[in-house]
């Protein structure tokens, strides 16, 4: 679809580290899929529950590495 982002509070942490000279680590995740499922049609409860789900898995997974 050639749609270009930028993640600005991502940029500022990395500068941030970067200027006090610490590594730094950002996760990225995609909830909504433009044109495929919109956040509106999914019902909120249900959308938190799997998300949370997937973040605590995500997150097992980066801790035993």
């Amino acid at each position: 679809n050639e749609i270009d982002i930028v993640e600005m509070e991502c940029s500022a942490l990395f500068s941030a580290a970067e200027k006090i000279k610490l590594k730094a680590l950002a996760l990225f995740y995609v909830s909504d899929v433009i044109n495929q499922q919109p956040f509106y049609e999914m019902p909120q409860k249900l959308k938190s529950d799997a998300l949370f789900g997937v973040l605590n898995a995500m997150i097992k997974a980066i801790m035993t590495r």
